[in-house]
């Protein structure tokens, strides 16, 4: 649940709504014919009646014929009524599936990405599809549309029970408040079992999730027995809950819904064979009920089993409501001026990760001029690269501010803030799809157009990318397999710069971007740099410091903070952590 103002909003429950609200057509229909089937299977009791109790008596042939037709006709029409039911309840059904996922969705491209791991990628890959279609297929159409056809028809139907006998109805309706007590009783186990179900289900989802992420390593290290026997662990825990599941829903309640209804039939059985010697009932009354009987414990099951739904509606609305709590980034309005190179200011910005001893930045100040080429060096888990993750806005300092020309950059329109300021991560996911659609992400060769087409050509020479697509079969239409299993680590990281210098950005942030780069191909790229030297402001995570030697000066990060800033020379002279490091390399 989400609130504001003090007050809880259901997300969830409010986009279901206003679905329904913008499908009267369909509701109408699914209600008329809801309504009109109701009304069709009430009339087959009634001619029953009818026919034992005065026609036949009455030796009425020909209209015994005609209610004889009527009686074998309406279970059709009754088929007919149901099958267009179905086809706009299905209808109904899609388009609250579609408009959910799509928000939900929508509201996940603009979090952090950090909130996603919170929950786990599996969880939510299942509470998108298959939580959602169970949500509003299955619980919303099927089970609470039909509450409101079930009060109608069961209205429609005590009506005419109380027309043919006061006494009978009243015993049969003996069975309603027993229902009621038993929907009571059991309401809370059902929520408890449901709730267990579904946090088992998301957990098998997660672990698939990271099986396939890490496939090649349970190959690499011969975890294929260990892997089988989580998952055989998993699949015995998912089967005693769904087995505990099915025993008390399909055996130990129905069961006992059953056993009621058995019970209350044969007292109104018996009762009417009462009444039919007293003389206040005909043989057709008893007939009649005896048809209308099973479909009014039918609506009693199926209003009674209607919490065992709306339980299970309640656990997966706070599924999805979780994801609509995610905090949204705030995203400024203010646009960067791409016709300048801005300065660069971090005033004493401070961020630590979850944990006292966790890694992070503290009280970091640093005054970046435009045009600058800084590298950045330290050790692993120094801090280098929080300060890309907090310039471009995937952390938020907890204390300082980081400013491009004195304005703070959460003043800037998110978007447009990571086109001026590119990064290029350590870790960075390739799409499968092609090499060409791969760098113009988020375009897809559709819309390459002349400056597109041009921005292309430039990424690709910068990066150096066509230096190894020109030989390929199918050049830049080469499909990349599984996140570049069919390319070299070399040719992964020039695909990423080439997506990197794409948007023609004033600041460039590279982090350990030749790690899998052989010399020659770091040393063109460094060339790259220097021809973009005093066009864009660089700024470089490296641990090979021959990456850096071109840089205007080096910033060196221990523990959070800048242990030693200064030219190559400058550093080596300070016996500090650069000298370490270079000592380290050289060797």
């Amino acid at each position: 649940m989400i609130y504001q103002g003090g007050e809880m909003v259901n997300q969830a429950r409010d986009a279901i709504l206003e679905v329904l609200k913008n499908s009267k057509k369909v509701l109408f229909f699914i209600l008329l014919f809801n309504l009109t089937a109701s009304l069709v299977s009430m009339l087959q009791p009634v001619l029953f009646k009818d026919l034992f109790d005065q026609i036949l008596p009455k030796k009425q042939i020909d209209t015994a014929i005609y209610y004889i037709l009527l009686i074998v006709l309406l279970p059709v029409v009754f088929a007919a009524l149901n099958s267009a039911t179905a086809y706009y309840n299905n209808e109904l059904g899609k388009r609250l599936s579609k408009d959910l996922r799509v928000r939900l969705f929508s509201h996940l491209l603009e979090i952090r990405p950090k909130q996603i791991d919170q929950i786990g990628r599996g969880e939510i890959i299942n509470r998108l599809t298959s939580q959602v279609g169970m949500l509003c297929e299955v619980f919303v159409v099927e089970s609470v549309m039909s509450i409101v056809s079930n009060i109608f028809l069961l209205l429609s139907t005590l009506w005419i029970m109380l027309t043919m006998s006061f006494e009978l109805t009243l015993v049969a309706m003996i069975s309603f408040p027993v229902f009621m007590y038993i929907s009571k009783r059991f309401r809370n186990k059902t929520e408890k079992l449901d709730d267990m179900y579904y946090t088992v289900l998301e957990q098998g989802m997660s672990y698939l999730k990271d099986f396939f992420s890490n496939f090649k390593t349970v190959h690499l290290f011969n975890g294929q027995e260990a892997e089988k026997k989580r998952w055989i662990e998993w699949n015995d825990q998912a089967w005693g809950i769904s087995r505990k599941s099915h025993v008390f829903h399909n055996m130990t309640v129905n069961l006992i819904a059953d056993l009621v209804i058995s019970l209350i039939t044969g007292i109104v059985y018996g009762y009417s064979l009462y009444l039919i010697l007293s003389d206040k009932i005909l043989a057709g009354t008893l007939l009649a009920f005896i048809i209308i009987l099973p479909r009014l414990y039918s609506i009693f099951k199926s209003l009674f089993t209607v919490h065992v739904d709306l339980t299970r509606m309640k656990v997966i609305m706070g599924n999805l409501n979780e994801i609509f709590s995610m905090e949204r980034i705030e995203c400024g309005h203010l646009l960067p001026d791409f016709n300048k190179v801005p300065r660069l200011e971090l005033r004493n910005v401070t961020y630590r990760y979850s944990g006292e001893n966790s890694p992070g930045i503290s009280k970091f100040s640093l005054d970046v001029e435009p045009g600058s080429f800084v590298g950045i060096v330290g050790l692993s888990g120094a801090g280098k690269s929080t300060l890309f993750e907090l310039i471009h806005r995937h952390l938020e300092p907890q204390s300082g501010e980081i400013r491009l020309d004195g304005i703070n950059i959460s003043e800037f329109n998110i978007h447009e803030l990571r086109k001026y300021v590119a990064y290029n991560p350590q870790k960075t996911v390739l799409w499968s799809s092609s090499i060409l659609e791969n760098i113009i992400y988020p375009k897809k060769k559709e819309e390459m157009d002349e400056s597109l087409t041009r921005k292309f050509n430039a990424a690709v020479e910068l990066s150096h990318v066509r230096d190894f697509v020109e030989v390929l079969p199918d050049k830049y239409d080469t499909k990349i397999v599984s996140n570049g299993e069919n390319l070299s680590g070399g040719e992964i990281q020039r695909i990423l710069l080439a997506r990197t210098f794409m948007n023609d950005p004033k600041i460039l942030m590279l982090d350990e971007y030749t790690s899998a780069l052989d010399a020659m191909t770091e040393s063109c790229l460094n060339d790259t740099l220097l021809k973009l030297k005093g066009k864009v402001t660089i700024l470089v995570i490296a641990h090979r410091l021959s990456t850096i030697k071109n840089a205007d000066y080096i910033v060196v990060v221990d523990n959070g903070k800048i242990a030693e800033t200064g030219s190559p020379e400058e550093l080596l002279s300070m016996h500090g952590v650069f000298r370490s490091m270079y000592d380290k390399q050289k060797i």
